[in-house]
């Protein structure tokens, strides 16, 4: 009983992190849309937006339904169940979604904490919105 309720906080905390991690770089965003008046840098923001929404809805089914039924994640004893990428008992396959999943995750937050970089480099900032953005950066990194 007590490995079943593991491997059930297992598929809980797998499956909420791609939403969780999706609604924090969409609020970046929608923070973004409010601070940044340039028509370019909106449409850019938007874009990034409506991806950042896709990847996470993607990979949020991919956890949520990564076996069939979704309690053979949990419970071994179902023989006829199926499960694939992240529950996949094959490591090879496991490994490609895995990778696949960290790569995009990474490329998108690496782009999304560069949009306000652009600031930093308009030459008619203040010192003061400079030093700023540089307390950003190091918490952002942090």
């Amino acid at each position: 009983m007590q490995r079943l309720s593991i491997l059930q906080a297992i598929y809980i905390g797998t499956s909420t992190y791609p939403l969780s991690a999706t609604f924090i770089k969409m609020a970046l965003l929608l923070q973004y849309l409010r601070i940044f008046t340039g028509p370019r840098v909106r449409i850019f923001c938007k874009c990034v937006l409506v991806l950042t929404a896709v990847m996470g809805v993607a990979f949020a089914i991919c956890t949520w339904f990564s076996c069939f039924p979704v309690a053979a994640f949990w419970d071994i004893s179902i023989k006829n169940g199926r499960c694939w990428g992240f529950a996949s008992r094959d490591r090879l396959e496991f490994m490609r979604i895995m990778v696949t999943q960290v790569v995009i995750t990474a490329t998108v937050d690496i782009v999304v904490f560069l949009i306000p970089a652009q600031l930093y480099f308009r030459s008619d900032r203040l010192r003061t919105t400079r030093i700023s953005l540089i307390g950003l950066f190091v918490l952002g990194l942090w």
